[in-house]
């Protein structure tokens, strides 16, 4: 993928829990519910229910905060929840024009910052054993999570290419409802921002070159070692051109930029990134975030 050669996504707040005192037995479109996830919570006596909300099933357009308000509340209205509390929330940005290969070096580095920036100890890669295509990348604790996953596999007439959702988790402080979703978004664009610093960036490197180097001296006593088909394994997980060298470097090459043009022309790609393009392309979700909100924002919303 060129570099910012892509459209702005669509945010939107696709998947939500909401937890409640009331037991609905009634079917919904937009609902779905399992009676064995039974709660208890605060005074200790009073059972409480987790529902899954899909706010797009109403058929409204959620693509602003303002529709996205106007769904929730004919969501509310139709099941009469007593006391809701929205105790998950899935921010997804979808991105049209662009598969799920092109972005998928890019989003990984994104998670993998995040992920060391707030200590997120799972961390996970599918792929279909049957087609061997890529489904979804994810890191996350037990609060907060973000995956970015094939969209199109999913949802083949949709025509996003890959979505990435931002999800917070736990979240049962009920003071501020009203406000919970733009305050939470907020703390995702500030965890981004958090996670691009020159530190965090070059730990993480450190960190991915050690474990690179770790492999190569493991697999280098295999018969028929092959170093090129070796860098060509672990490109995945190579994100800049020094990184690149300093592999290189560590499996005996004398001319760490002479063998990255041999590499490329072999293989083509080796797609690197700077600390800077990767604060480039945090900036679309905050436009996407920002475009979200504008409406809120106009009729001073909260």
């Amino acid at each position: 993928m060129k570099k910012n050669n892509y459209d702005l996504p669509i945010m939107m707040i696709d998947t939500m829990e909401i937890t409640t005192p009331t037991y609905i037995t009634g079917t919904y479109p937009f609902l779905s519910h399992d009676s064995s996830r039974r709660m208890t919570m605060d005074d200790g006596i009073t059972p409480k229910y987790k529902y899954r909300v899909n706010p797009s099933k109403t058929f409204l357009d959620i693509s602003t905060f303002k529709g996205y308000s106007q769904a929730l509340n004919q969501i509310l209205q139709l099941t009469s929840f007593t006391n809701p509390v929205k105790t998950r929330i899935d921010f997804a940005f979808d991105f049209y024009g662009v598969d799920y290969e092109q972005t998928g070096k890019r989003n990984k580095l994104l998670l993998l910052l995040l992920a060391n920036k707030y200590d997120l100890h799972n961390r996970y890669q599918s792929f279909d054993m049957l087609t061997t295509e890529q489904k979804t990348l994810r890191v996350s604790n037990q609060s907060i999570e973000i995956e970015a996953y094939n969209k199109i596999l999913q949802e083949p007439n949709s025509c996003i290419g890959c979505r990435v959702e931002f999800r917070s988790k736990r979240l049962y402080d009920d003071t501020d409802e009203d406000n919970k979703e733009l305050r939470e978004l907020d703390k995702w664009l500030e965890r981004m921002g958090s996670a691009l610093t020159a530190e965090n960036f070059n730990c993480l490197v450190h960190q991915l070159t050690n474990n690179i180097i770790e492999r190569y001296i493991k697999e280098s006593t295999e018969r028929n070692f092959d170093k090129m088909a070796f860098l060509y394994k672990y490109e995945d997980y190579i994100f800049t051109s020094r990184q690149f060298k300093d592999i290189c470097s560590c499996m005996g090459y004398s001319r760490p930029d002479k063998q990255l043009t041999k590499y490329r022309k072999k293989y083509g790609g080796a797609e690197f990134f700077s600390l800077r393009e990767m604060r480039d392309y945090t900036l679309i979700f905050k436009a996407a975030a920002d475009k979200f909100a504008i409406e809120c924002a106009a009729q001073n919303c909260g």
